[in-house]
């Protein structure tokens, strides 16, 4: 059970860090040529892309945080309550899944709002 409550915490570190990511970006804290954010050929060609893009991807990401955070949450109910590791990755796995569409949209909605910005 050890490696359940490690992922189950994993995931909540993650949604918190996901989430400060989402206000940052949303908030043009996110500078060009910052280590963090969406880098992708049409966010880098101008500030006002970079900038674009970065807030089109803040819905995305805060769905991500979400679900990394409640997930994580719903994972530490379940260990709790008894559920068998597998039980346990039944739950995680669909939640990696939509983890990994909602990254794969904010990466869309970037680059089509960076596009359309110039």
């Amino acid at each position: 059970m050890g490696t359940s409550v490690l992922l189950a915490s994993l995931m909540i570190v993650l949604g918190s860090v996901v989430w400060v990511l989402s206000w940052a970006a949303g908030s043009r804290r996110l500078r060009p040529g910052s280590v963090l954010g969406i880098r992708t050929p049409s966010t880098r060609t101008s500030d006002e892309a970079w900038f674009a893009g970065q807030a089109a991807a803040t819905r995305w990401l805060g769905w991500e945080a979400a679900i990394l955070l409640v997930g994580g949450l719903v994972l530490l109910a379940l260990i709790g309550a008894g559920a068998t590791i597998i039980g346990v990755n039944l739950v995680a796995l669909p939640l990696f899944a939509a983890v990994v569409w909602c990254q794969l949209r904010a990466i869309r909605a970037a680059d089509r709002a960076a596009q359309r910005a110039g």
